[in-house]
């Protein structure tokens, strides 16, 4: 009986077969548990993983994690969550392909960008004190509050009040209109002195 001779694709395969399960078993597994240092409860969401690898994962209800897959080597393993001071831990997979990891992070405080509140102008504050203690409807806009605005005259300024609307003639405001009144039927005052409507009655 003769023997069949294999040919090269069967050998390459055969070889590829026989070092698979080598392959499997030199990986190494990490699994753990991530705690708070403070009141000692389990983290859900906590990034795990092997750096200078693609292998990582995050913690499970229970802030369980298991990462499978590493390399039978010394390797660096960081532990990360925005709140928490990020920790990193070194791991030998030389010795032993299955290691248990558990982690305890340590709370940090977060800050953001310097925030400067300024108190209103004195103007200000008086016009809108002049609002609330008025027994009719009225809107103040204070001096120094107009010299703020990029306004070219008056009306530009009262047309940033709610219901006033302002008609533009050559780009600049020239009349009011209060709530969809016609311009003639507004009622100017100046010091307390009125001003004649810029409409003919």
């Amino acid at each position: 009986m003769k023997k069949k001779k294999l040919n090269r694709c069967d050998r390459l395969f055969a070889f590829a077969f026989l070092l698979l399960p080598a392959a499997l078993f030199c990986q190494g597994t990490l699994h753990g548990v991530v705690t708070d240092s403070l009141t000692h409860e389990k983290l859900v969401g906590i990034n795990v993983f092997v750096e200078g690898t693609s292998l990582g994962g995050a913690t499970n209800i229970e802030g369980e994690y298991k990462i499978a897959g590493i390399p039978e080597r010394a390797v660096n393993i960081k532990v990360s969550c925005v709140g928490y001071e990020t920790k990193e831990l070194n791991a030998d997979f030389s010795k032993s392909n299955d290691l248990q990891l558990d982690v305890v992070l340590s709370q940090t405080i977060l800050q953001g960008k310097e925030v400067v509140i300024t108190a209103q102008m004195r103007g200000q504050v008086a016009a809108i004190n002049q609002q609330l203690t008025s027994n009719s409807i009225v809107n103040v806009v204070s001096e120094e509050k107009i010299k703020e605005l990029p306004d070219a005259n008056a009306a530009e300024a009262i047309g940033r009040l709610p219901g006033v609307s302002i008609i533009r003639s050559g780009g600049e405001a020239n009349k009011v209109i209060l709530r969809g009144l016609s311009e003639k039927f507004t009622n100017i005052t100046i010091d307390g002195v009125q001003v004649p409507s810029t409409d003919s009655l």
